[in-house]
């Protein structure tokens, strides 16, 4: 039933994004979109850039990059691509679900600085790695290169699934929603390097300072708006709470 909820929800949350797109694409400088959060306008500025039309942010932030599940998830790619990579697996070997040790992840980053071969390789010569641990990093060796052939979409889902990464977002009582906007915004892109990149572009296109001048869509939160001095006002609260778990 939660997985019937979520499946109409998203749906739901598509067919707004596409009819405020279309909306977008005929309307003029007196016209605005107001929301509740940041988040909930990246999914209509990815798209609005795609198809070139214009907008305007009002007091647009990056907070979304640099949010802790974001943070996570990309760390989680950048070890897919790079399994050398020691800093990214002391972020994130605990947040898998794959019942690694504080102990045994410093050994495995230590001994592949020393060797060069792989984090994983290295922690599966750890003799007190438990057999649960040893199972989980021998499935992640193979895991982890298919993430990058996946779709964006897909990859993520099984990141969520299949590393378990949707426990460690429960346990620590994250804003889900975060993951619900990347899945939008994954829909997409071909694959999860190319959804990094995007996300690289789209954080530098909310940081850049609005031109007063631009035409188009504005875009703003309900706080910093009162709507009054648009002509056409649009509320788009998609995200006001969460959904029920899976």
């Amino acid at each position: 039933l939660h997985k019937e909820y979520r499946r109409q929800r998203q749906m739901c949350i598509r067919d707004r994004y596409a009819w405020l797109l279309a909306m977008a694409a005929h309307c003029d400088g007196q016209t605005a979109v107001l929301y509740r959060n940041n988040d909930s306008a990246l999914p209509l500025i990815d798209l609005m850039e795609r198809q070139g039309l214009p907008f305007r942010c009002r007091q647009m932030d990056d907070t979304f990059f640099t949010h802790r599940l974001v943070a996570d998830l990309l760390d989680i790619i950048a070890f897919a691509n790079d399994r050398r990579n020691t800093e990214a697996f002391l972020r994130i070997y605990y947040k898998i679900g794959c019942g690694i040790t504080k102990k045994a992840a410093e050994y495995a980053c230590e001994a592949c600085q020393r060797s060069g071969k792989t984090v994983l390789e290295e922690l599966l010569t750890f003799s007190p790695l438990s057999q649960y641990a040893r199972d989980s990093a021998a499935g992640l060796m193979d895991l982890l290169p298919q993430l990058l052939e996946e779709t964006a979409a897909r990859g993520l889902k099984r990141i969520w699934t299949e590393l378990r990464y949707k426990d460690y977002v429960e346990q620590q009582q994250l804003d889900g929603n975060k993951f619900e906007i990347l899945t939008l915004l994954a829909e997409r892109e071909a694959d999860l390097n190319t959804l990094v990149a995007r996300l690289d572009y789209l954080r530098m296109l909310v940081s850049a300072p609005p031109d007063p001048s631009s035409e188009g869509l504005i875009l703003s939160t309900v706080h910093s708006s009162k709507g009054l001095e648009y002509e056409t006002v649009y509320l788009c609260l998609l995200y006001t709470s969460p959904s029920p778990r899976d």
